[in-house]
């Protein structure tokens, strides 16, 4: 099984070349064979194998099938949430990704679920996050927004903009990206509002 093993990192590392090369099917065929060997090698519950699953996904993700490329995300998801320990910061990237999928193919209530997973596994987090907090807050309410729950994008755009605030590298231009975000739903809150307010004289 060892040489097993170090044959899929080879794969794996030319796999790697040929993305970054936007060399796309032949990237898919390597680490479709990196997968393979590893279910073949390794416990069903190794967290190699959410590795394999991801890259399978990032491809497919790049050449616009974006359903497979949930399909896997969500196999790697599943075997990072049973590994122990839990990487919280790895399943946030990897929720992130789904939830960013989701949005792509206009499912904002999916969408929405996986930026809350996001968000609920950087909080768990430990380590430094790729992951911005303030981004997944803004995101979460843009997700609400499209649903038209707007005082819960309200709320989290508001937390958006306090978490930018209390960072210690702020962005000028995120910040009032999440302003404006605030701002807007706070007009259609209001307009909700007055219509209540002019049809219940």
């Amino acid at each position: 099984p060892f040489k097993y093993i170090d044959l899929a990192m080879t794969y794996e590392n030319i796999a790697e070349m040929y993305y970054n090369m936007k060399e796309y099917l032949k990237a898919l065929d390597l680490f479709r064979k990196v997968s393979n060997i590893r279910q073949y090698c390794l416990r069903h519950d190794n967290t190699e194998l959410a590795i394999s699953y991801n890259n399978i996904g990032k491809v497919h993700e790049k050449m616009g099938n974006d359903l497979i490329a949930i399909t896997q995300c969500q196999l790697a998801r599943d075997i990072l949430r049973k590994s122990i320990p839990m990487n919280y910061s790895e399943l946030a990237k990897i929720c992130n990704r789904i939830a960013e999928l989701y949005r792509k193919i206009e499912q904002p209530s999916k969408a929405l679920e996986f930026y809350e997973e996001t968000l609920r596994n950087l909080d768990r987090s430990s380590h430094f996050n790729e992951i911005n907090l303030a981004a997944t807050h803004d995101n979460i309410g843009q997700m609400y927004e499209k649903i038209d729950r707007f005082k819960e994008a309200f709320l989290s755009y508001r937390k958006a903009i306090q978490m930018e605030k209390q960072s210690m590298i702020s962005n000028e231009s995120q910040l009032q990206l999440y302003q404006k975000h605030f701002h807007n739903v706070g007009e259609k809150l209001k307009m909700n509002l007055d219509s209540y307010n002019h049809n219940h004289v």
